[in-house]
């Protein structure tokens, strides 16, 4: 320890306490080698991969888990004309480069992957590029990166997950109440009779509008300008039908629910539990002499009890179990997901939370 000289000796840094703890290495509590020969990479699976300039390789599972300021989040995926797919969200790039030993070698691992895990427990990855940055620790920025899935990748159903510096994303379904389609180029209109969360950019940056429907014409009129200088194009998400009008359907998870026909809605931004979708329920009838329906669209998970984000555009977050939640509407800045902070929504039960971009 303190010296480049051998042996190399094996220490697991605590960022709750800032201490370090020696521990054993793959050969005994020091490996005979030199600290300059050895190099290590966080894997995807959160292990430690391990070399000393041997032919053999070792991984190392650190015990816990990660930290919460660590941990990337999934806020949209978009799928692109040619079939590629672009990845939003918080954190994509970690916290830390990665590891190095001086100028000898650099273990870089400040880049999303995207891992897709099937119903039947297989594990697939994509292939990410055009990474929106490389800086770290951007806290509540959104970052972007385009990714690829595995050729020949079996069709079924998907969790996805962003994984950075071996810590992953909680998981979203690889479907369509997460993905945006490809809809048209700039300039084009197009008609929505049920709502929808709409897209419109390229290249990583995209400005959004939710819960839309009608006419929508996709230019910088309509959108404002997220990318000066280039061709963009418009993507689309819609809400996911749930019952019809007069009856009532059960949310586990936190919602935007809509209610109505014809293009013509009404919303509540943060409900869950059993929500009946009639007039009375939502206040007024807006679409008289129609039949109607309801409509929803998830929140996304981002934390477990007790974690901290930041969040620095207005956003609607959610803090519960089992259908019962409390919930903030366009919050900025960084909060705990905690009772102190929300309330207890569901007592003796843990706890997480969810967001979902206010509007």
């Amino acid at each position: 320890v303190g010296t480049l000289n051998a042996p190399t000796s094996f220490a697991e840094y605590d960022p709750n306490t800032n201490a370090f703890t020696l521990i054993s290495g793959p050969t005994g509590q020091t490996d005979g080698g030199a600290p300059y020969n050895t190099r290590l990479l966080d894997l995807p699976d959160g292990s430690v991969l391990f070399s000393n300039g041997g032919s053999r390789l070792y991984t190392y599972r650190p015990s816990g888990a990660p930290i919460a300021a660590a941990r990337p989040s999934v806020s949209s995926v978009l799928k692109n004309q040619d079939g590629s797919y672009v990845v939003t969200g918080y954190l994509l790039t970690g916290i830390s480069e990665g590891s190095e030993y001086g100028d000898d070698a650099q273990e870089a691992t400040n880049y999303p992957i995207v891992r897709l895990t099937a119903s039947n427990g297989n594990v697939y990855y994509g292939r990410t590029t055009n990474w929106s940055t490389t800086g770290v620790a951007k806290g509540g920025a959104i970052q972007s990166a385009k990714f690829t899935t595995p050729a020949g990748l079996p069709s079924g159903a998907y969790q996805l997950q962003v994984v950075t510096n071996g810590v992953a994303s909680y998981s979203v379904p690889f479907d369509s109440t997460v993905i945006y389609n490809y809809v048209g180029t700039e300039g084009q209109t197009f008609s929505f009779g049920n709502p929808a969360d709409l897209a419109f950019g390229a290249s990583g940056s995209y400005a959004y509008r939710y819960a839309k429907t009608g006419n929508i014409t996709y230019n910088t009129a309509t959108f404002g300008d997220p990318l000066f200088g280039f061709a963009k194009f418009g993507f689309y998400k819609w809400f996911t039908q749930s019952v019809a009008e007069n009856n009532s359907a059960t949310f586990n998870i936190p919602v935007e629910a809509a209610y109505g026909g014809n293009g013509n809605f009404l919303y509540k931004y943060g409900v869950s539990g059993t929500v009946t979708f009639s007039n009375a329920a939502f206040g007024s009838d807006p679409a008289p002499n129609v039949a109607k329906n309801g409509f929803y669209m998830p929140y996304t998970q981002c934390a477990v009890e007790n974690e901290t984000l930041a969040f620095n555009i207005p956003t609607d977050l959610a803090y519960g179990a089992n259908g019962k939640f409390n919930f903030k509407h366009a919050f900025t800045g960084t909060i705990t997901f905690n009772n102190a902070a929300f309330g207890d929504p569901i007592s003796g039960i843990a706890k997480a939370g969810y967001f979902r971009p206010a509007h």
